[in-house]
């Protein structure tokens, strides 16, 4: 499960718009799944800080989103590793 939704994380990077099956059940807007899927995508190549941002921007957008708070943290701390 990613950020709430159904389906694989793989399919949706690899959709520019996710299929409405992957999103069954999502209670994210679209704007917040489209930042939270960039945003491990940029976590995943090392851009931790683009990474941070992003999630910084989906909690302004849900701020009440556990997932988000906690991928936002693993990121903060994968970028104060790397440094």
């Amino acid at each position: 499960m990613l950020f709430g939704c159904t389906g694989g994380i793989d399919k949706l990077y690899a959709e520019k718009s996710p299929p409405a099956a992957m999103l069954a059940g999502c209670n994210l807007s679209k704007d917040r799944l489209r930042l939270g899927v960039a945003a491990s995508v940029k976590y995943a190549q090392g851009q931790y800080e683009a990474a941070i941002a992003d999630f910084d921007e989906a909690i302004h957008l849900q701020p009440d989103h556990a997932d988000a708070h906690h991928n936002r943290d693993i990121a903060e701390r994968a970028r104060e590793q790397a440094e």
